[in-house]
């Protein structure tokens, strides 16, 4: 986890984190509609070994219900949502 992260978590700044990328887009367009960015601690999900392979994503239930499944149940979720313009590869 770099700097930011780390104090997102709740960690120390270099805690390994669990990252995918999620790509999503309209049928109509070519260049994608979002760009997602997830992250797990991998300490506290290592527990579960399928959520350590990438092969199984997307989850069914998505994140809540990956940690779910090594005993965590959320009261909430915070989101944080950025924009900014396309890259010459993304457009």
């Amino acid at each position: 986890a770099d700097d930011d992260l780390a104090a997102v978590f709740g960690v120390k700044a270099g805690t390994r984190l669990i990252e995918r990328r999620y790509r999503t887009r309209r049928r109509s367009e070519n260049g994608p509609f979002s760009l997602i960015s997830s992250y797990l601690v991998h300490d506290v999900v290592s527990t579960n070994p399928d959520l350590l392979d990438a092969a199984n994503e997307p989850w069914p239930g998505g994140t809540q219900n990956q940690l779910y499944t090594v005993g965590i149940e959320l009261g909430s979720v915070e989101e944080q949502v950025t924009a900014r313009p396309p890259t010459v590869e993304e457009a």
